[in-house]
């Protein structure tokens, strides 16, 4: 049985690392409409600052947001667009590197979202050669960077409150693992995928972002994590192998939100199976139950694959709410503004919850999951 089993497993993995979470060289893959003045702002005595010992704190809600990479298209450009973020009271989740710290351009952009009244997080990520994204082989250097931007933000006065961990695989890894799969070297990648497993490695970095995120919160930013989802159907057993194979201590640290990226149109493109908004309402339904005040999920890609009209992307906004999520995010806001009438695909933020009809590529999916738990 394993023997035919582990194909499906690897495949799964390197299809979940690259096409469901990793880098888009040409959009790198989101605060409430409601939050006053005072919560877009960072606050040094802001005692109502998530903590472990907290759990009855919960984020603001409805929040309904953009991914965007920083500047994709020129500060200019981006800062025109905070007139659409302010008409359709949206956030934007603003992606920038550790490059940035300390930018002119950004802390412009910053101090204009405020003016027109736009939310802002940033999403952090750290140089590609160290990674990319937060994981358990550049914790301590993902950590003292993030810290970096915060102590700046603070001492230039800057209105940002919330800061994204966006939390998967080692860039340079993922792809490796990629080239092995194309190549048909299936033995080779799962050898090195199994290889990623390093418990003592995982709990340290654990400890490294959970303390990252205690320093933050006496910064007073609220911390929000985005992973791949299968950190989810890793909670379905008492250990954390999914995650340590996936270099990902999501769920061992207690971030203020929990969010997980499910791409339906990456889903069916890259899988060829027929995954529908039902995906959204499975994860959903995972996160809710797992992190029932923080729960909060990303969806995409508009104008990939199958996601060519706004019905479609509102068919998933929808199956998000039916779940009990109305922390929502897209990614990426330039792929929508490049489509004909955006302003329509803005509108399905709006879109009323509706349970969608159960899909059997989705229970295939938690199905193999599960398998490789076990077997892990």
């Amino acid at each position: 049985m394993r023997r035919r089993v582990f194909p499906l497993i690897l495949f799964l993995f390197v299809f979940t690392l690259v096409a469901c979470g990793g880098e888009n060289d040409d959009e790198v893959d989101h605060d409430d409409d409601a939050q006053d003045d005072d919560d877009d702002t960072v606050d040094d005595d802001d005692d109502d600052t998530g903590d472990d010992d907290d759990d009855a704190w919960s984020p603001p809600t409805p929040v309904h947001a953009y991914y965007e990479r920083a500047p994709s298209q020129g500060w200019a450009w981006q800062t025109e667009q905070l007139a659409v973020f302010a008409r359709y009271g949206l956030t934007m989740i603003l992606g920038v590197d550790e490059s940035q710290t300390g930018s002119e351009e950004l802390a412009a952009y910053l101090r204009a979202a405020e003016q027109a009244d736009v939310p802002v997080r940033l999403w952090f990520l750290v140089a590609r050669n160290e990674g990319l994204y937060a994981n358990d082989t550049n914790a301590e250097h993902y950590a003292q960077k993030l810290l970096e931007l915060a102590w700046w933000l603070i001492e230039e006065d800057l209105p940002v409150q919330w800061l994204v961990v966006d939390m998967e695989m080692d860039v340079a890894r993922m792809y490796m693992l990629l080239d092995l799969f194309q190549q048909g070297l299936y033995f080779d990648a799962l050898m090195a995928l199994l290889d990623n497993r390093d418990p003592e490695g995982f709990d340290r970095a654990s400890a490294v972002y959970r303390q990252m995120v205690e320093d933050l919160h006496d910064l007073g930013f609220y911390v929000m994590l985005v992973t791949a989802p299968l950190a989810l159907d890793d909670l379905e057993d008492s250990d954390t192998s999914l995650q340590d194979i996936m270099d990902i201590p999501a769920t061992t640290v207690q971030w203020d939100e929990f969010s997980t990226m499910v791409y339906t149109s990456e889903w069916v493109q890259n899988f060829g199976l027929p995954f529908s908004s039902y995906l959204v309402y499975s994860y959903g339904k995972k996160t809710v139950e797992h992190y029932p005040d923080r729960a909060s999920i990303a969806l995409g890609i508009p104008g990939l694959g199958v996601m060519t009209e706004p019905e479609h992307l509102a068919a998933d906004i929808a199956a998000a709410k039916a779940a009990g999520i109305e922390r929502i995010q897209v990614f990426s806001y330039s792929c929508v503004a490049n489509l004909s009438d955006p302003d329509t695909w803005h509108e399905t933020f709006a879109a009323d919850p509706s349970i969608p009809p159960p899909d059997g590529a989705t229970d295939l999916l938690h199905f193999l999951l599960g398998i490789a738990d076990d077997l892990l």
